[in-house]
């Protein structure tokens, strides 16, 4: 494993690629995932995600910030759906303001 010491984009797709050969769902299994393509937004709600503070408002952000012109950033998209709303229900219901 190469060492991406202070570039946390390149750690990120690092780390990505890594649970991506683990990862049993078929978000990652149909062979247009690349991690090099996967850009500074996607590390940020990955980060959210991992540590639980994620929230609607961020997915909602980061869902407009992918195009389509990346089948990646679309697969990623899929993933971290259902790793946010695995987070949500931990978290449990949302109160009303």
């Amino acid at each position: 494993m190469e060492n991406f010491e202070g570039n946390p984009l390149k750690e990120f797709q690092e780390e990505i690629r890594e649970v991506a050969e683990k990862e049993t769902a078929a978000h990652f299994k149909h062979g247009v995932f690349n991690p090099e393509e996967l850009t500074e937004e996607d590390r940020i709600v990955w980060e959210k995600v991992k540590d639980g503070t994620v929230n609607r408002e961020d997915l909602n952000t980061y869902y407009g910030s992918v195009g389509e012109e990346s089948e990646t950033r679309k697969v990623f998209m899929a993933f971290i759906n259902n790793k946010a709303m695995l987070v949500f229900f931990k978290k449990g219901p949302e109160k009303k303001k």
